[in-house]
């Protein structure tokens, strides 16, 4: 927002590189106002356009609350440009479609089509999402106390170098292999994404390579996983314990050696050498049961980790709800190994 509030008429900024991929999925080919839009996968950039559509959603909310002169205009402009557009039926079809685990939130508690989710934030991301919102209102807020009768004109100026003077460079790739080796490549510079989000990403990018009977039960099985995962970190209150959380798996189910762990920089590196395309030349039925078992017992390993991280949650130990007298004596020596 600084950036922004000293942005001159006469100057660009430079918001960033945007990697974009076209995804061919028949499935996903939406039609908007009577035209099928294509539909594009976002490599590198993901974080920026979710932020700018957050801001511009609440620019559109505070035109619309204000009413003046041709703000109510602009904002619908905002809603058809950035946000939405009507679909068959007059179901709304969103521009930006988040993952599957932030999708719903996103559209019905950010943005606030088609009525707000009741269940509120589950997961972090949840969390990092109503942040940004609220900043972002907040934000306004307060110029519209200090510019007064000054703010319609402010507000409708910050619209201006939004749309006309924040630039990206836009780089679409040819395939979805050329999507994994930039997205590994990336990996190397700057801010790296988290421990789970690299071994999601591999899993994927190995998953895309196993056949169109193979790839989607596979892709599905990891979509599924990562909402499990990020559940339940939050219900243990633990959301950023990602790596704690793939070390017990490893040391559980694959390798309990602490030095060869400790070896790998980068943690996902482990499973992208056990799991390497390499080692499966002619066997990707043989690949694709050792990746699920994998994604099976990871999802696993999350349950448990939350129910050793909070006994006392209502639903921890499930998976002895039918016996409840060693239910009980579990969750009593689980509390008791967190206290010592």
């Amino acid at each position: 927002m600084d950036d922004l509030s000293t942005l001159t008429d006469n100057n660009d900024h430079f918001t960033g590189l945007l990697v974009l991929h076209e995804n061919n999925d028949p499935n996903l080919k939406l039609k908007a106002k009577g035209i099928f839009k294509d539909v594009y996968d976002i490599v590198d950039g993901q974080q920026r356009m979710t932020t700018l559509v957050i801001l511009l959603n609440e620019i559109r909310r505070a035109m619309e609350e204000l009413n003046n002169g041709d703000l109510p205009e602009i904002a619908k402009s905002i809603a058809d440009t950035y946000l939405y557009e009507s679909g068959p039926g007059g179901i709304p079809v969103l521009k930006l479609n988040l993952d599957r685990n932030n999708e719903a939130y996103f559209t019905h508690n950010v943005l606030q089509v088609a009525g707000a989710n009741i269940t509120g934030a589950e997961i972090q991301s949840h969390k990092n999402l109503q942040g940004a919102q609220d900043f972002f209102r907040n934000y306004l807020q307060e110029k519209a106390a200090e510019k007064k009768v000054n703010y319609p004109a402010w507000l409708e100026n910050l619209y201006g170098k939004i749309s006309n003077q924040m630039k990206v460079m836009v780089y679409k790739l040819r395939s979805e292999a050329d999507a994994g080796v930039v997205f590994e490549s990336m990996n190397n510079r700057g801010k790296k994404p988290n421990h789970l989000d690299l071994v999601k990403n591999y899993l994927l990018y190995i998953a895309s390579k196993l056949g169109p009977e193979l790839n989607p039960m596979l892709t599905d099985e990891i979509n599924k996983t990562w909402e499990v995962i990020f559940k339940q970190l939050a219900a243990a209150e633990r959301p950023d314990d990602e790596e704690t959380l793939l070390q017990m798996h490893w040391f559980t189910i694959y390798d309990h050696d602490q030095k060869r762990w400790n070896k790998e920089k980068e943690k996902s590196d482990l499973i992208k050498k056990r799991f390497s395309l390499l080692n499966y030349i002619d066997r990707y039925e043989e690949l694709f049961q050792s990746l699920q078992n994998y994604v099976r017992t990871l999802r696993n390993s999350a349950v448990a980790y939350s129910d050793l991280r909070r006994p006392e949650n209502a639903d921890a130990f499930q998976i002895f709800s039918k016996d409840k007298i060693t239910r009980t004596s579990i969750i009593k020596y689980s509390q008791k190994l967190l206290v010592t």
